[in-house]
């Protein structure tokens, strides 16, 4: 009996905000965000190969460790998209999740423990490579039922680097990547977890439905922000205007969801620790996705750990510090034995 088993580590994701909503016949969400490497998501899965072929359900995947539940839900999903809910199976697969964020706290996790879902069964039980999967991103988030709104995590997990998703048209399409970019290594985004999850799923479908639409001078200026200041500031390492720039773009984007989060910012506790962040010097702070994860982009590690010591010590000691690396490349597969 043969044993086949693979390792995907998937970057974790900032999303500086959505461009636009609300307008019919022009496309829907899109936004800028970054990928890093740090606190990502790692899973393992196994084919164990068995003597004959045999025709297999849904359930032909046995997950362990945490988010369990939710790997067998993309599996099924996968199934379901990919071959009907029946196909003729290799073997039987094992999933484990070594390590991952918590989920809705805007570090896009879900997207990647679907995509990560996906891949592995794309490779074990199709017998494709990594590098034929990473052509495709739009048929693997398909797969596992992730086109909903942003494509910044799709684009991440496959690319990684700074990335500028132009928004989708249709529903069941991927956002148009319309820039993608590297930024300079030395970089670092310190990350500030505090307890509490953004909203998702029902809760997220249903605050969307209840907002305004974004207006149409506010898009433009975000478009203005990403062209003119953000992507060449990462392409100059130019990480004062960087900053700047990003923070901006967070508080235009963030009003436009006041109604639903009481602000800019997920809450006045937030709001106050960006004020303090600010006022310390450290000026590209803003929030990703619904929060309630707050970000900080410094020019290098020394930077990164005195910055984690203050917060520690003058504002906050109970909150997660990760100072993270920039990821430029998406997601890694490994192959780990066959034996």
């Amino acid at each position: 009996m043969q044993v086949r088993t693979i390792r995907i580590c998937s970057p974790s994701r900032l999303h500086f905000g959505l461009l636009s909503f609300g307008h019919v016949g022009k496309p829907q969400f899109g936004g800028v965000g970054i990928m890093l490497n740090q606190p990502g998501l790692e899973v393992e899965f196994s084919l164990t190969a068995e003597s004959e072929s045999k025709s297999v359900g849904l359930g032909e995947i046995l997950p362990s460790g945490p988010l369990a539940e939710r790997i067998q839900m993309h599996a099924t999903s996968w199934f379901l998209n990919r071959h009907g809910g029946t196909r003729i199976s290799p073997g039987r697969i094992t999933a484990n999740v070594v390590r991952s964020p918590r989920l809705h706290n805007g570090l896009g996790t879900g997207t990647q423990v679907a995509l990560a879902v996906a891949t592995g069964m794309e490779i074990l039980y199709c017998g494709e490579e990594w590098e034929t999967v990473q052509q495709r991103p739009g048929s693997l988030a398909k797969s596992v039922d992730r086109l909903g709104r942003s494509s910044i995590g799709t684009w991440g997990f496959v690319e990684g680097g700074l990335i500028w998703d132009g928004g989708r048209i249709s529903p069941d399409a991927l956002g148009k990547l319309n820039k993608r970019t590297t930024v300079p290594e030395e970089w670092r985004a310190v990350l500030i977890l505090s307890p509490g999850e953004g909203l998702s799923g029902e809760k997220e479908k249903s605050a969307l439905a209840s907002l305004p639409p974004i207006p149409e001078t506010t898009t433009e200026r975000l478009t203005e922000l990403i062209e003119q200041q953000i992507f060449p500031a990462a392409e100059s390492d130019d990480i004062g205007q960087f900053g700047e720039a990003v923070f901006e773009y967070g508080c235009l984007a963030g009003e436009c969801f006041a109604s639903s989060q009481g602000g800019c910012f997920a809450s006045p506790r937030l709001a106050s620790w960006v004020k303090e962040i600010r006022d310390r010097g450290y000026h590209g702070v803003g929030q990703s996705s619904w929060g309630p994860a707050l970000f900080t982009f410094v020019p290098d590690e020394p930077t990164a750990q005195e910055m984690c010591q203050w917060f520690a010590k003058d504002v906050d000691s109970s909150v997660d510090l990760i100072v993270a690396q920039p990821n430029q490349h998406g997601a890694l597969v490994q192959e780990i034995s066959i034996s």
